[in-house]
This record gives C-alpha cells, structure tokens and sequence, in this order.
C-alpha cells in the first residue's frame, strides 16, 4: 500500500538555501513555536545572528532565525526556531516513532533542483517532488543509528520529511528526515590504452549511489525542539 500525502504535508515542505547549500527543510509547529527541520549538513556553519532564505514567489526570500540547534551525537539533524508567522505547517501529533521493517514509504524535497509549480494551498511556495520506496532496517553505528531506506535518493532531498502510514492509527506521518545516501564501493574510472582497450586508471574513481537512502529519526528533531521552547 502507498502512502498518501495531502497538501498540507506537501504545503509544510519548504525549499532552503544557507551561503551556497540548497537543499529542504519542513516546518513544525511545537508549543505554538514554529520551527524549521532540516539536515545539519545544509546549515552546519550556521552562527546565532545568520540567516537562512525560503524559495518563495520566484525568489529566495530572508527569514529571520531567532535560535538554532544541532544534534550532539553525529546525527544529520538541524532545528531552527523562527520568528515570522507561518500560515501553513505540521504540528507534533504529525511525528511518529513507528517504522515496521518492509513498509511503504514516501518522501518530499527538492532533488537536482527540480520543483513544481506553487498551488493556492502554498502561500507562494513552489511544491516539492515526490519519491518512494521501503524501510530496509537500521544501522547501528558507534553512538547513533541511522535508518536505511530502498530508494533511489538524490542531491537536494536533504532535510526533507519521510512519510509513512503510521501502523497504530493508520494516518500519514513523517517518521525520518532524509540525510543523503550510502555511497558503494569506488569504481575505477576506465580509459583507453595505445591499442584502444579499456584499462582501469589509478588516478579517477567514482562513488556510485548504492540505493540505499540514509534518514534519521523525526524524533531527534522534535526532542531539540522541546529543548529550545
């Protein structure tokens, strides 16, 4: 079964841009705060007093940051409390913690710089593409867990929201928030020789993406988040 996801989800994910880094972000509102949830690695320069800007209307707009939070234990997660009044967004009872080993899944950002066309429910903001693909297991790592996804992710998905159909009462929730993908084994990058055969050069290799989808949990975020109201 495929997870569905209205246009207040899609309306709540929004697209962000820090110095040169462009990737997603999706905002929350937690104790009538509004926040922003992203990936650490889109914002991790981030200094009280910066500013972070929302594709907008066309253009990429400023927004004021009034506190910022990065997860101490190595975990791909960003918080940003922000003062402008946002009229759209997700709330607290739109976070889950529950992830079944081979279930649907769908997630929402802005890849390759791809976006759509805003709609009258967006207040401006472009709307997001959307993939799919499964919950493949977890990845225990030395002091944090990293959660696997089948899916075929790329560049600018950062930070966006995964959604899944929340097993206890069957509505869609987002449960991770995407961090990038695994790389596989380095490929030689091949050449050819004198007699025009293809010979493996030691100086080239590429990194291809194995698949897998690397998220980390929701609830991280909302935790920090609970921290800095």
């Amino acid at each position: 079964m495929g997870v569905f996801v209205d246009m207040r989800g899609m309306a709540a994910v929004l697209k962000i841009r820090y110095g040169q880094s462009i990737g997603t972000s999706f905002l929350v509102a937690i104790d009538k705060r509004s926040f922003l949830f992203t990936a650490k690695h889109i914002v991790q320069d981030f200094r009280p007093g910066d500013k972070v800007a929302l594709f907008q209307e066309n253009t990429w707009r400023t927004l004021e940051v009034i506190k910022h939070k990065f997860c101490e234990k190595g975990n791909d997660v960003a918080v940003l409390l922000i003062s402008a009044s946002q009229e759209s967004g997700l709330n607290e009872t739109d976070m889950s913690a529950n992830l079944v080993m081979g279930q649907d899944i769908a997630y929402c950002g802005f890849p390759l710089r791809l976006q759509m066309p805003d709609h009258d429910d967006s207040f401006g903001m472009p709307m997001p593409i959307m993939k799919s693909g499964i919950f493949s297991g977890v990845n225990e790592l030395e002091n944090r867990a990293e959660f696997l996804f089948d899916t075929h992710n790329n560049k600018g998905f950062s930070g966006g929201p995964i959604f899944v159909v929340d097993h206890k009462d069957k509505k869609t929730k987002i449960a991770a928030i995407v961090s990038g993908y695994k790389y596989d084994d380095p490929i030689p990058v091949l050449t050819r020789d004198e007699n025009s055969e293809f010979v493996e050069t030691a100086e080239y290799w590429v990194r291809p993406n194995s698949g897998f989808m690397v998220g980390c949990s929701v609830a991280i975020a909302v935790d920090i988040a609970r921290q800095m109201v």
